[in-house]
């Protein structure tokens, strides 16, 4: 009887075992069948992710397209500056420059000389007075005062005059260095430019000089 009160113990034991394994084995499937059946929850940071590629890709074709358009914009103006360099070098080509040539008429006229000057073709040199050995000899006219002077209650007057004699004796310049302020002035100036002189010499040689008259006008 002991014995079968034993026997039946391990057999209620042993089932009890069993129930519990079958049911943590049901429990167990049953949340592996839920779990399989179960949809997964959306992927937020891999969408999130691609979109930021997307976004990037669009910002950089986006990108593209502005450098594009603005290396074209900056190509546009220097192609029109070299076009309008090209067509104004092409404008100053066609245009014929004017070569100014000189008026022949300048050269063919001789420069006028006053009245009892003769002209020097030889451009000859003339000396100072005080290098020469033998200066210049003039007969110097006597000359009076004019009216105008005479009216003005001048009764004396001094004239300097520079005058040229070239190598021959004749006055070639006079030139009124002082005079006195009234028409007695030209006088004298006509009255140098009419003087005949001996020339200068020097190393017994005539030479030009340039000789400076001082003229004592009385009435």
């Amino acid at each position: 009887m002991e014995y079968f009160f034993d026997l039946n113990k391990k057999t209620k034991d042993e089932s009890l075992i069993a129930i519990t394994a079958y049911s943590l084995l049901f429990h167990f499937l049953l949340v592996l069948a839920i779990a399989l059946l179960k949809p997964h929850p959306p992927e937020f940071i891999s969408i999130k992710v691609s979109t930021n590629s997307i976004q990037l890709s669009t910002n950089k074709t986006q990108s593209n397209k502005q450098s594009i358009q603005k290396q074209q914009d900056k190509k546009i103006p220097k192609e029109e500056i070299v076009k309008s360099n090209t067509a104004k070098r092409s404008i100053q080509k066609e245009i014929p420059t004017e070569k100014t040539t000189p008026s022949t008429s300048a050269k063919d006229i001789p420069n006028p000389t006053p009245e009892g000057q003769s002209a020097n073709p030889s451009k000859e040199f003339y000396s100072a007075e005080s290098t020469v050995d033998k200066t210049a000899q003039c007969t110097l006219p006597e000359i009076n005062l004019t009216e105008d002077a005479t009216n003005a209650g001048i009764k004396s007057g001094n004239v300097i005059i520079e005058v040229q004699i070239n190598s021959q004796g004749k006055v070639t310049n006079a030139t009124l260095i002082k005079g006195t302020g009234y028409k007695i002035d030209q006088v004298a100036l006509n009255a140098a430019k009419e003087l005949s002189c001996r020339p200068a010499r020097r190393d017994q040689e005539s030479v030009g000089v340039i000789k400076r008259i001082n003229w004592v006008i009385v009435q």
